[in-house]
């Protein structure tokens, strides 16, 4: 993903048997500190419980950071195989203009 505002990239796949790590690098383009924020989450086009990942990153302005999207197996939760693809929905918002929110739909094939 590519805009006026954020440039998004994925980097890479790590994967254990317990613990899924998708590592981004996010360059923010705005002139003010941005928080990203992926929910909901899908794995193989079954929904994922919102308590086994995680993906939020503070972002200063014209800065680029590495944002790890973890998803780590827990007791009584489902944990899905990671057989096709990844599909979220990633929220952009500024920490300073309230009125900037901005969503992107994500899915990632491997």
């Amino acid at each position: 993903m590519d805009n006026e505002n954020i440039k998004m990239t994925a980097l890479n796949m790590n994967k254990s048997n317990s613990t899924v790590t998708i590592t981004f690098d996010i360059l923010n383009k705005r002139e003010d500190s941005i928080k990203i924020k992926a929910e909901p989450l899908s794995v193989d086009d079954r929904m994922i419980d919102e308590s086994i990942y995680q993906l939020e990153q503070e972002i200063l302005p014209h800065k680029a950071a590495n944002a790890k999207l973890m998803i780590q197996q827990k007791e009584g939760v489902d944990f899905p195989e990671f057989k096709n693809d990844i599909e979220m929905r990633l929220y952009i918002s500024s920490l300073k203009d309230s009125s900037y929110v901005e969503q992107h739909l994500v899915n990632i094939i491997y």
